[in-house]
């Protein structure tokens, strides 16, 4: 099975362009551009815009296994788009900040515009994520854990990343030590980093079940400043129940309405000389498709 997604931004709309995602076995998904965003109380969180969320066809079971290929965009015509939060650990109070200023006794994280993918537990409070991140000068790579109760978030060592670099990122359940985790990796450079990040028990003592897929492209910016090329891929991707692939069931959302943001699902199955072969808009192959 091969899935794409495939994420589209038309610039020659600056004042309502919007992100293309093409979701698929071959799938499209329609997205828009990105934007900033503040903490909600769970996920999908203020901030995300166009997204797909797969969950099992059965409804039941655990994520094991999560894998994905995109290529880094070109550099945003405009720089900027890199924001940091600092917030007290007693209060829930906000800021923008830069990152010198944040004291001891307050917690930070910076964002910038970014595509990524990730599990999510069943509550939507505890996300596992290669993420790939404008930082405002450059692209980056690292894997984070974000935890909404209590707050904590959890950042791998990062890298710099070249606009048309191979990224891969996968996540994975290891039974023995009830942990998920993260690699993430620059296929041109061969730079990669591992995260092992614990499952976080629940109010009751049992562990949290990782349920929700999500692919996502996330933070407010101004229109001019996301990559000119105007599409982030998403393929090769695979999706692990239990040990066992399967074609999630896909829903899409958006959160923050910025820059027309929408998305669009359609699946396609594509066969060519006897091989699985998946190419924008199924050409040169025999095609079964189906839209949600």
């Amino acid at each position: 099975m091969f899935l794409t997604i495939r994420l589209c931004c038309d610039h020659s709309r600056i004042e309502n362009s919007f992100l293309h995602m093409k979701l698929s076995v071959v799938a499209v998904l329609l997205l828009a551009a990105v934007g900033v965003a503040f903490v909600a109380a769970q996920d999908p969180a203020e901030g995300w815009l166009g997204y797909a969320m797969g969950v099992s066809p059965t409804g039941t079971g655990r994520i094991t296994f999560m894998e994905a290929k995109w290529t880094v965009g070109q550099n945003p015509v405009v720089g900027g788009a890199f924001f940091c939060k600092c917030s007290h650990l007693s209060s829930p109070v906000l800021q923008f900040v830069s990152p010198d200023s944040c004291l001891s006794g307050h917690l930070l994280w910076c964002c910038g515009v970014a595509p990524w993918f990730g599990i999510e537990a069943s509550d939507n409070l505890n996300l596992i994520q290669p993420v790939n991140p404008w930082v405002g000068d450059s692209w980056q790579i690292y894997n984070e854990y974000f935890q909404w109760s209590p707050e904590n978030n959890i950042d791998s060592d990062s890298t710099t990343v070249n606009p048309g670099d191979v990224l891969y990122g996968s996540v994975t359940y290891v039974p023995e030590n009830n942990t998920y985790t993260i690699y993430h990796s620059d296929l041109n450079s061969g730079w990669s980093v591992y995260t092992s990040i614990p499952i976080q028990q629940d109010n009751n003592g049992n562990y949290k079940n990782y349920t929700i897929a999500y692919i996502v492209y996330e933070k407010d910016a101004d229109c001019n400043q996301y990559p000119p090329d105007g599409q982030v891929t998403f393929s090769d991707i695979t999706i692990q129940y239990d040990g066992v692939t399967v074609e999630p069931s896909w829903t899409t959302a958006y959160v923050d309405d910025v820059c027309n943001n929408r998305a669009k699902v359609s699946v396609c199955v594509c066969w060519f000389f006897g091989f699985l072969c998946c190419l924008f808009h199924c050409r040169a192959c025999w095609c079964v498709c189906a839209k949600y």
